[in-house]
């Protein structure tokens, strides 16, 4: 009982060592795009209104765009880490496959005859 419990405390720790690894990961990724989109706001707001079109200069539409393609970047990572995480993090599909219990039992033997011949079975 004492092994299960160990193992069952190891195991709460991975996971939570991996939350923490995914939720940094996204913290890198979320926290510049807002900051990143709330300064683009402030190209066309004033006063919390929309500025008029004649304020809007060559240089606003620049910065924008420059700011809009960083956005797209940084999404674009962001979606790939999480595919590859779930790639990495889901189980492959199992083969099915007949065969025979002979065969299972001899593999069986090979992988456990050192404890076996030590322990006498």
């Amino acid at each position: 009982m004492i092994k299960r419990s160990k193992l069952e405390g190891k195991e709460l720790e991975s996971w939570q060592k991996l939350t923490r690894v995914l939720a940094h990961e996204i913290m890198n990724s979320v926290s510049p795009l807002t900051s990143l989109a709330k300064t683009i706001l402030k190209y066309f707001k004033k006063d919390e209104k929309p500025k008029n079109p004649d304020e809007i200069n060559t240089e606003i539409i620049d910065k924008t765009i420059n700011g809009l393609n960083i956005i797209e970047e940084r999404g674009k990572g962001l979606l790939n880490f999480i595919s590859d995480y779930r790639s990495y993090a889901s189980l492959p599909k199992p083969v099915i496959e007949q065969l025979t219990i002979v065969d299972v039992f001899q593999n069986i033997h090979k992988l456990l005859n050192e404890k076996i011949e030590a322990e006498n079975i």
